[in-house]
């Protein structure tokens, strides 16, 4: 996603493993599942939720 990319390292990578989780073809719903919680575990490393988030990660689009 050219010029969708987040600036803090964290923040990036959350952002690509939930959208992974989301769009993502022929994973299992178990690797979907991984994936969300990976994202997860990086934003409350920030000490951040996806609610305060969600607006500047680029997650429900293509």
């Amino acid at each position: 996603m050219r010029g969708l990319s987040q600036e803090n390292s964290l923040l990036e990578e959350a952002q690509v493993s939930i959208r992974a989780a989301r769009f993502a073809p022929g994973l299992s719903g178990q690797e979907r599942v991984d994936l969300i919680k990976d994202g997860l575990c990086r934003l409350k490393t920030l000490g951040v939720s996806i609610r305060e988030v969600k607006d500047v990660l680029h997650i429900n689009e293509r």
